[in-house]
């Protein structure tokens, strides 16, 4: 790299000049946890199907077998251990990211750390906080310098709409699943249906999820390149 190359370079990323604290492995403890309680919550999705199936033919039950039985709560007790791994992984990363992302681009405005933590869970907020607070520290880790590759804004957007999406479709297939063997209950086939587009968000969604923590860490790997 030529030195006006690397003068140019030097003034794109400011945060060289200043040191950072590296995000990377809790970035890579974020994304395994969610891919591990992806996982968990996959296997549980699908073990209701033939759980499904056997409560519809035997309407009872007594009549589930043993295997798909523990299968299903088994994964379903696993799934609710791996999102508070998963959530606390991603909090502790995003902490970190967003402190980064303060150095690299001061005039950017954060929203407040107690978002960061509370902003998942509590009512109403849930539905748009942990957005913006990603959306934030996309926004500050790029560096506004000519070399900068961004974030389309559709990436975003789509992997919050999956999460959305998720939110629905697990508390319709929780509610399915209490219905079956009822007058009136779901039928299996709907159950699998659901099940069915679940594992399509969950698996778009994740995807989308690890394309923008590699952003992230790259964008700000990148603007501490000089350092």
């Amino acid at each position: 790299m030529s030195n006006d190359h690397q003068s140019v370079y030097a003034d794109a990323y400011p945060y060289a000049k200043q040191g950072n604290g590296d995000a990377s492995a809790w970035a890579i403890a974020a994304f395994c946890a969610g891919a591990f309680y992806a996982l968990c919550s996959l296997t549980a999705t699908l073990a209701s199907v033939p759980l499904v199936r056997e409560l519809e033919s035997g309407e009872t039950w007594d009549t589930v077998s043993t295997p798909v039985a523990l299968v299903q709560a088994g994964s379903a007790v696993l799934s609710l251990l791996a999102m508070v791994g998963a959530y606390v992984a991603t909090c502790l990363w995003l902490m970190q990211a967003r402190s980064n992302a303060l150095r690299i681009s001061p005039e950017l405005r954060q929203r407040h750390m107690a978002w960061l933590w509370i902003g998942w869970w509590l009512p109403i907020a849930n539905l748009f906080m942990p957005f913006k607070v990603v959306r934030d520290v996309v926004d500050g880790s790029q560096s506004r310098g000519r070399y900068e590759r961004t974030l389309s804004s559709a990436v975003l957007g789509w992997w919050w709409a999956c999460w959305l999406v998720l939110i629905v479709f697990e508390r319709v297939h929780g509610k399915l699943l209490d219905d079956v063997g009822t007058p009136g209950g779901a039928s299996a086939g709907t159950v699998q249906t659901i099940a069915g587009l679940l594992v399509l968000v969950t698996v778009v969604g994740l995807g989308l999820w690890g394309l923008i923590i590699r952003h992230v860490v790259e964008a700000q790997n990148r603007a501490a390149l000089t350092r």
